[in-house]
């Protein structure tokens, strides 16, 4: 046999081998073909999944946002107040802290409203605190429990206006109910306010 058939037959086997080599190359792409398929839905899957979670926690964090803007805004709304205070208090100029006058609005509640208070307070050495009590009429229980009071008019803490707020239960069965105020000077001088606040009966009419 002569060199010249020789090398045609290497070619014809070269020739045959990479055929069965691509043939063979092209059955593996194949059949990763599927598995890439199912990887990059799982992928975009995977994707949708966190920009839902995402989106949720949005919502999420935009309603809470929203809800303490709307407790914020419902804090510092500020109660108009009456033409006339709805009381009075006489005492020494030594006393320490001196209460002046007060406000309540509505100056009569009804049952399950709330009622703002505010008290009017002089101290030379300043208002360290503030705090209001609501028992019943004759009674030690307690309808609403040791409530700070905040400054909400005043240049200074030496004199101001202070406030907070209470709602009267809706089975209250008493015709008033005791508000106590308890004052603490900077100098730790102490003094109390009790004041009965009368409940609005149903034939009872709201006077000033």
């Amino acid at each position: 046999m002569s060199n010249k058939t020789n090398w045609i037959i290497v070619i014809i086997a070269l020739l045959v081998l990479a055929l069965f080599l691509s043939k063979t190359l092209q059955k593996e792409e194949a059949s990763q073909l599927p598995e890439n398929e199912k990887q990059e839905e799982m992928n975009m899957d995977n994707e949708e999944a966190s920009q839902d979670k995402q989106e949720d926690e949005n919502k999420e964090s935009n309603e809470d946002e929203a809800k303490n803007q709307e407790e914020v805004q419902s804090q510092n709304k500020e109660v108009e107040l009456p033409s006339e205070p709805s009381f009075k208090v006489s005492s020494g100029e030594d006393v320490s802290p001196r209460f002046i006058l007060g406000y309540l609005v509505p100056k009569y509640p009804s049952l399950g409203e709330t009622q703002n208070v505010k008290i009017k307070i002089k101290d030379q050495a300043g208002i360290e605190s503030v705090k209001m009590t609501i028992k019943k009429q004759d009674e030690e229980e307690t309808i609403m429990t040791e409530k700070d009071m905040k400054m909400m008019e005043g240049e200074d803490n030496k004199s101001g206006l202070w406030e907070a707020n209470w709602t009267l239960p809706e089975d209250y069965d008493q015709e008033k109910a005791k508000l106590t105020i308890k004052a603490t000077s900077g100098e730790k001088e102490e003094n109390e306010l009790t004041y009965f606040i009368f409940i609005k009966q149903d034939q009872q009419e709201e006077t000033e």
